[in-house]
């Protein structure tokens, strides 16, 4: 998640959308005073060669300061269960706004990543099983993570029945979508974007020939408000 006063926006990370992959491109913009929030461990170092660039993430200096210096020590040190970070990744937007004072979310330009919801399950589902563990395991952890119906993000950028983001970048359209919200918010993205966390898929097919029947519509019933607002085919 970001929130940037230089360029006047906030990023609102939902999840398995190719958030970090914005992330990262739109971090680079963010001034010193903006707020970056921590990636995962590996991601934080790959994304900064080393050095961690989050910043303005917690309620105190010195908690900040021990929170990076966890990410440079290693996984031991690294406590993610800690809950008092004022800005965390996939903070909700009704969260966002409450922290923030109310002329800069009034004026600031929100935007998110958005993706069929298929794709998130699936998605999920190997960032789960991770890249070295058994595929035979897959159909089982698929199933369950339909079954938890934890994949819907709606909620991180629309607050009750209101979408309060003014763009949604979608993961089919990413190298389309990033460069237009760029240009809104009067930044330059390079010629190539990172892809973050795509090394887990190991199944080329698109989701709807991965899911069963079944799935797609238990998915569907979850998921119908980001249907419907995107028009993505069921």
């Amino acid at each position: 998640m970001l929130v940037s006063r230089l360029h006047n926006f906030i990023f609102i990370k939902t999840q398995k959308t190719a958030g970090t992959t914005a992330e990262v491109v739109f971090a680079n913009y963010c001034g010193p005073e903006d707020v970056v929030t921590p990636l995962g461990r590996k991601d934080e170092l790959e994304r900064s060669n080393g050095t961690p660039i989050c910043r303005n993430f917690d309620v105190t200096p010195e908690l900040e300061k021990a929170y990076i210096h966890a990410l440079i020590a290693g996984p031991e040190y690294l406590d993610r269960r800690r809950k008092k970070m004022k800005f965390y990744a996939h903070m909700r937007a009704k969260e966002i706004k409450a922290a923030l004072d109310r002329s800069f979310w009034k004026k600031a330009f929100k935007f998110t990543t958005e993706r069929h919801p298929y794709e998130k399950v699936v998605s999920k589902a190997f960032f789960k099983l991770g890249a070295d563990g058994e595929m035979d395991l897959f159909p089982d952890l698929l199933d369950n993570i339909v079954r938890e119906e934890k994949y819907s993000n709606v909620e991180h950028y629309a607050i009750g029945k209101k979408v309060v983001v003014d763009a949604i970048a979608r993961v089919e359209n990413l190298e389309a979508d990033l460069p237009r919200i760029a240009e809104k918010i009067g930044v330059n993205l390079p010629d190539q974007l990172p892809r973050m966390k795509s090394i887990y898929r190991r199944d080329p097919r698109p989701a709807r020939e991965i899911l069963s029947q079944e799935q797609k519509e238990h998915i569907y019933r979850v998921c119908k408000r980001e249907f419907r607002l995107l028009g993505y085919e069921p």
